[in-house]
């Protein structure tokens, strides 16, 4: 097998690489890049951070774009590379709601509350020759404050579709 073939497939599951105890890790690091677009009231918004990954069911690409809202805690330090942490945990197989959900899940830690949304284009599709090649798959997660507010979760779709 071509030497640049095994270095795609090991940089494509690189996700891998990281057990999940260290996934907090990544938000303990200072951020690098990441678009932010802060707002009053403690809610920052990530609105575009790109993302591919791989369908677990056909192993086939799948990607699209993540946006990333969260309430900060005064009492701890905000979380860092967000950017860092969605592409680690999309470079493993998955399931787009799963990872909709892991993200939601460990931002939830550091924050009040957390809100994700991704949009997702699958190969699936197109390689199967069905009709709905150009579909886009949406998927939301909600944690902490945003469960309880739909306020909250409207201010996040606002500003995370702006961008």
């Amino acid at each position: 097998m071509p030497r640049r073939v095994v270095n795609f497939w090991e940089r494509l599951f690189s996700g891998y690489r990281y057990a999940n105890e260290e996934l907090s890790q990544l938000l303990l690091r200072e951020a690098s890049g990441s678009s932010v677009q802060a707002v009053e009231d403690g809610l920052v918004v990530l609105p575009k951070i790109h993302y591919v990954s791989s369908c677990e069911n056909h192993l086939l690409p799948f990607f699209g774009v993540a946006r990333v809202g969260y309430l900060i805690n005064r009492d701890q330090d905000p979380p860092g590379d967000v950017s860092k942490l969605v592409d680690v945990l999309s470079r493993r197989l998955q399931h787009q709601e799963r990872l909709t959900e892991q993200i939601c899940n460990l931002l939830d830690g550091r924050t009040e509350g957390a809100a994700v949304m991704l949009e997702g284009n699958y190969l699936c599709p197109l390689v199967q020759g069905r009709n709905d090649r150009k579909a886009i798959f949406e998927t939301t997660a909600f944690a902490g404050k945003f469960k309880g507010s739909t306020e909250l979760r409207d201010r996040f779709f606002t500003l995370a579709r702006q961008a």
